[in-house]
């Protein structure tokens, strides 16, 4: 998984649109309390990850992305998910130790997250594939 991060990691910090809006706010597992929005949250939601096909290991890594804005234009949350497909959306990462074959985005989702304060979440998942 360390070298899976650091390709994402990496991936992020190109000059793209995604990290342009959400800045150094890009975070594993969680934000710091104190986290302005818009920001960013990435993880590994459990899932099945070795497959075996004729001697070779295939890796499906499930990896989600979690973007987050308290903007009163649910527009501008709408705009930070599309940009952050257009990143992320079969995409090509170099893996230390490994070859990438796909990143597919297998659902997304829009939820609020704290009404009150009109925060607002976009969740999107990929299935990540690999052979070692």
């Amino acid at each position: 998984m360390k070298n899976l991060t650091a390709a994402i990691v990496a991936l992020y910090n190109t000059s793209n649109d995604f990290s342009a809006a959400i800045g150094t706010k890009f975070y594993n597992g969680f934000a710091p309390a104190s986290t302005e929005y818009p920001y960013a949250v990435f993880e590994y939601p459990p899932s099945e990850p070795d497959m075996l096909f004729g001697g070779t290991i295939i890796e499906d890594v499930t990896w989600q992305l979690k973007i987050y804005s308290n903007d009163t234009n649910p527009e501008a949350i709408l705009t930070l998910y599309e940009k952050a497909i257009a990143l992320f959306d079969d995409a090509i990462l170099t893996i230390s130790g490994q070859t990438h074959l796909s990143m597919l985005r297998s659902m997304q989702y829009n939820v609020p997250v704290d009404i009150e304060n009109e925060v607002r979440q976009w969740i999107i998942q990929y299935n990540i594939i690999m052979n070692n």
